[in-house]
């Protein structure tokens, strides 16, 4: 599981790997034989091995270590100070740490480095045996078909039997579903259950005792337009569905494992999120 966000070109859809193989010294492979490929197979391939890839990096070929990932290439041969393999198994407090179980041995982390000072020495014609394929090609023509790139289109309004519950353009269509089950729908939520409702959904915190007193005062006949405009239009309306995209995007101010180092300037982010939604 070494690497899990590691390293910067993606693979084309096949690549020769036994071409980039240069000849190596007998002494050499045995030293990858016998102390880096037993390492690599137990803390790396699970996750970046022939059956999966993730972030793109590949492990169980020397071109696929210098190819790297998403992040960036993962070694550079000969020069363990500019790779970011050692950089990670070493576990650098600002930087990856791999893999995400623990962290080697200081043996394996020194073997490790050995091998890229000497060139990353690796068997010649050790080749996949499907021929090296990481990710399928991206089927632009497939995923058109998608429902999210179809075109918006409006909807005829299903017919329904109670007509008058619906109060939105969207009620039929429950309704719709309800009656075709044979189920009846809900009665109408007390106006102070409806105000909960509306506050927690919008804004994640119930009405205040302020807020109820002046919604029970309320008497206008399109008060309840006023008080969902009212709650959209509040700070807290952003904050609370930022916090849906920063889920998405793993927004976090810590590393969030071992060593849970903080993220400097992680907060503009969240800012920017919180006035994007308000705006």
């Amino acid at each position: 599981m070494l690497m899990a966000i590691l390293v910067g070109c993606s693979f084309p859809s096949e690549i020769s790997w036994a071409a980039e193989t240069p000849s190596f010294p007998a002494d050499q492979i045995e030293f990858f034989e016998k102390k880096i490929r037993p390492v690599l197979v137990e803390n790396c391939l699970e996750c970046h091995g022939a059956g999966q890839q993730k972030a793109g990096l590949r492990l169980d070929t020397r071109g696929g270590v210098l190819a790297g990932g998403e992040s960036g290439t993962s070694a550079v041969a000969r020069k363990p100070g500019d790779s970011l393999l050692i950089e990670a198994i070493r576990y650098e407090a600002d930087g990856y740490q791999m893999p995400p179980k623990g962290k080697l041995s200081e043996v394996a982390i020194a073997d490790l480095t050995k091998w890229v000072e000497l060139g990353m020495p690796w068997p010649a014609g050790d080749v996949p045996a499907e021929g090296g394929k990481t990710e399928a090609a991206f089927d632009f023509k497939a995923r058109a078909k998608h429902w999210s790139f179809q075109p918006i289109v409006r909807s005829e309004t299903p017919a329904v039997k109670d007509a008058t519950w619906a109060k939105t353009p969207i009620d039929p269509f429950i309704l719709s579903k309800l009656e075709a089950a044979e189920l009846p729908h809900a009665s109408e939520a007390a106006p102070l259950a409806r105000l909960r409702r509306l506050a927690i959904d919008v804004t994640g915190l119930p009405p205040t005792a302020t807020e109820i007193a002046e919604f029970q005062a309320d008497v206008r006949p399109d008060a309840w337009k006023h008080w969902v405009d009212r709650y959209l239009n509040s700070p807290q309306y952003g904050e609370r569905f930022a916090r849906h995209w920063m889920d998405l995007t793993r927004y976090a101010e810590t590393h969030g494992h071992e060593f849970d180092y903080e993220i400097p300037q992680t907060w503009p982010y969240r800012d920017y999120l919180i006035r994007s939604f308000n705006s």
